[in-house]
């Protein structure tokens, strides 16, 4: 696994608030690429090779499947430019730590995952979920997103500020419900990337 790491080929991650030795680890393919290669190509590619794909390409790529790993690959992308996130919510000159937060399931709770979570200097804990969903419904979300921040460790006199980050249009109904304190669109996030 050290050897992987190292040549870039995989890359680790700890809940945010862990040293990097931490036994809670995570890895995942690095490469944005290889990952899309490993989940569709490969699988197919006796098809690929037959040319059943020629004409209507998009029939390799299972609708919901493809959803659901552009999802992954969007919160990945967040997460190793948490510095454009910072800079877009405002607060990249204030010194602050980040990463996803998780809790490894048991047989009693079957564990959960937060997307992103900035522990900032100036006692700001923010706390971001990542969809990329074309419909997101206002009160699932935010149910869901009361659940997972009952178990995230706030220090004392720590304020938590709520984020959703998405791509495409927010909708009109989660905005308007005022349960998360800002919601980013992906596009204002890839804007400071051109900067």
């Amino acid at each position: 696994m050290v050897d992987l790491e190292e040549c870039g080929f995989i890359e680790k991650y700890v809940p945010f608030h862990l040293e990097a030795e931490s036994r809670t680890t995570r890895y995942a393919v690095a490469d944005p690429f290889l990952r899309f290669y490993g989940r569709f190509i490969k699988p197919k590619n006796k098809q690929i090779a037959e040319g059943k794909f020629i004409k209507s390409p998009l029939f390799a790529l299972p609708g919901s499947q493809y959803r659901q790993w552009l999802g992954y690959s969007f919160e990945s992308w967040c997460r190793r430019n948490s510095h454009l996130v910072a800079q877009a919510l405002g607060f990249s000159d204030v010194n602050y730590r980040s990463g996803s937060y998780f809790q490894r399931g048991t047989s009693a709770d079957p564990g959960y995952q937060i997307d992103l979570v900035f522990s900032r200097d100036d006692r700001v804990i923010t706390v971001c979920e990542i969809k990329s969903g074309e419909t997101l419904a206002a009160k699932k979300l935010s149910a869901e997103f009361d659940n997972k921040l009952k178990f995230l460790p706030v220090p004392k006199r720590a304020t938590v500020q709520r984020v959703l980050i998405c791509r495409g249009n927010a909708p009109a109904a989660l905005t308007e419900q005022g349960y998360f304190d800002r919601v980013v669109e992906a596009d204002r996030i890839f804007e400071m990337d051109s900067e």
